[in-house]
């Protein structure tokens, strides 16, 4: 008497489990990432641009760093100021 009712209440634990997890899964969707930097979208340059900004982290400052400082920010503005100049000359 004691196996069947233990036997009984496995059954309907096993099952309600199945039926939990069945409902929980849901369909794998293809979603695609879009990276935005400030509401400018990055398609298909994401990791040139990275390997870019890499090289301008720790410029125009006195010490190796690994992080974009302000510093960096101007040095890479005079850059491309000067390489606009360039091209319009």
């Amino acid at each position: 008497m004691v196996g069947s009712i233990y036997a009984t209440i496995k059954y309907v634990v096993g099952k309600t489990h199945d039926v939990l997890v069945a409902k929980k899964a849901a369909p794998i969707q293809t979603v695609e990432i879009r990276p935005t930097i400030d509401g400018m979208t990055i398609t298909g340059e994401l990791e040139p641009l990275i390997a870019q900004l890499r090289r301008v982290a720790g410029k125009g400052t006195s010490i190796k760093s690994d992080y974009i400082h302000g510093s960096s920010v101007e040095w890479l503005r005079e850059a491309i100021d000067d390489k606009i100049e360039k091209d319009n000359a």
